[in-house]
Parts: C-alpha cells; structure tokens; sequence
C-alpha cells in the first residue's frame, strides 16, 4: 500500500483487532500511548503485539501500515 497509517485509522484497528505491519513483520495494535512531550505537545506512540514472539514493543505510529 505505501500509506502509513493515521491515528484513527490505528484507533480503528484497535478496536476491530485488524492486523498492520511495522518494519515487515504483522502485528496487532494493543495500545495507543499518548504523552505530553517536552515542548508541550502531545506525542503518540503505540504498542503493537507481534503474532509470532508473543511479545510486545512501543513504536512510532508514523510507520505503521494497514496489512495487506
């Protein structure tokens, strides 16, 4: 696809457990994580459960995409 996902469209897929990638391999989101950065702004990250590891690790969204 080529598009990174935006932040509702990964609210989205939260809630409807949709598969997405990050780096090539699938994961599911499991969390999105928002923080007060230091300049004031709000920073979202999100927690995605990879499929096969059964673990879990915290990314910048702006690189997830929607699997195909």
């Amino acid at each position: 696809k080529g598009d990174y996902m935006t932040g509702q469209e990964l609210k989205e897929a939260l809630l409807s457990e949709r598969i997405v990638t990050f780096e090539g391999r699938l994961y599911k989101v499991s969390a999105l994580i928002y923080r007060k950065g230091k300049s004031g702004k709000i920073v979202l990250t999100a927690e995605l459960r990879d499929l096969k590891a059964d673990s879990v690790c915290i990314v910048n969204p702006q690189k997830i995409q929607e699997a195909e």
